[in-house]
């Protein structure tokens, strides 16, 4: 600041500090919008009734899923992997090995696509073709490369113990060969909407049907929780601190002005900066709930998906304007029609009133 007998020029906030301001206070509020839905929201949304019916409906539709894939030999089990997926899974992969090595095991993608869907070996051998990862020869018929078949001798013999390059090779094609080949069976047999083997297929539909209820319940969740912290954030503690400051502004010693005035916004301003505030903070808010969804679920559920990429932009124009602005001021800065200066310029312009005020 510097001022002669008749004007008094005020230093505008420095570009940084501005930048600094803004991100703390995005996720200063994306944190306690965060705990405020792990700790209150959602463990109450949990408790009633939707919320209870969906989660059990969900659960009841996969639980028949893993029973008509056990029916149609397409899960297999013994008596220590019975009734849990992941286990029979790996029972299914060891089987699968088998039935290429010797005369005992079972092939569920030979099962599935032949026996089931009635496909030919020429289509068989074209599917296996498509997901090619090393393991087999196609002419001048589909088997077993002749080193897997040697590496995976062993398997047969319960006393007998893979060698290092043989575990190595097994471990791949269970852990994600045989999986990829799997998951193109499920998704096959998900295409199928009349018949028998539609069941699996009717059953995903009303999973489809009760995740979105889900997903509804989660939004709604993630909005009070959202709503909640720009209360205590941009209007409460506003309201009772002196001049207006949010709990950022406190710490940086910064004050919001009025941009002509240059003194601190009034008890109307602060209320309407808090709707313009929960309006261009919303770029987090599909992470709220990222500790109790999936990653990949955060990015199903379309209405805070979208609510932060449109917010993203906001911010992506609004940093773009802080850079060209010769005041530092973002977006909501000029929406607003305030400024941001430090508390020392601020004591220095109530020392001067009276003074003419220019913005250098």
């Amino acid at each position: 600041m510097s001022f002669d007998d008749t004007v008094v020029t005020i230093d505008r906030i420095k570009k940084g500090k501005r930048v600094a301001l803004f991100f703390v206070e995005l996720f200063l509020n994306f944190i306690i919008a965060t705990f405020l839905f792990s700790v209150m929201v959602y463990p109450i949304a949990q408790t009633t009734s939707l919320f209870k019916e969906t989660d059990n409906n969900i659960l009841l539709k996969q639980q028949e899923n893993v029973k008509f894939l056990y029916e149609n030999d397409l899960l297999l089990y013994d008596e220590k992997s019975k009734d849990d997926f992941t286990e029979s899974m790996k029972y299914t992969a060891k089987e699968y090995v088998l039935s290429w090595i010797s005369d005992t095991g079972s092939d569920v993608i030979d099962h599935y696509f032949v026996d089931l869907r009635g496909n030919t070996k020429e289509q068989v051998i074209q599917f296996y073709q498509q997901h090619d990862s090393g393991f087999f020869d196609f002419e001048p018929e589909l088997k077993m490369k002749d080193r897997f078949v040697e590496e995976f001798q062993p398997l047969l013999d319960e006393y007998d113990v893979l060698s290092s390059q043989g575990q190595y090779d097994y471990e791949k094609l269970c852990t994600y060969y045989f999986p990829e080949l799997y998951t193109a069976l499920i998704n096959d047999l998900n295409t199928i909407k009349e018949g028998p083997l539609s069941l699996y297929h009717q059953n995903n539909e009303e999973i489809n049907q009760w995740k979105n209820n889900y997903r509804w319940i989660v939004t709604v969740c993630v909005s009070i929780s959202y709503v909640l912290s720009c209360l205590v954030s941009f209007l409460v503690f506003p309201l009772v601190s002196k001049n207006g400051k949010t709990i950022t502004m406190l710490a940086l010693r910064t004050t919001r002005t009025g941009l002509n005035t240059l003194r601190p916004i009034s008890i109307k301003e602060r209320v309407v900066l808090f709707f313009l505030q929960s309006l261009f903070y919303l770029s987090l808010v599909m992470f709220i709930p990222m500790f109790y969804v999936s990653f990949g679920e955060l990015f199903s559920i379309a209405p805070l998906l979208f609510t932060s990429l449109a917010s993203l932009m906001s911010h992506v124009i609004s940093l773009v304007i802080l850079l060209v602005d010769p005041n530092g001021r973002t977006l909501l800065d000029k929406t607003s029609k305030t400024v941001l200066i430090d508390d020392n310029q601020l004591d220095k312009i109530k020392e001067m009133k009276g003074f003419k005020i220019e913005h250098e």
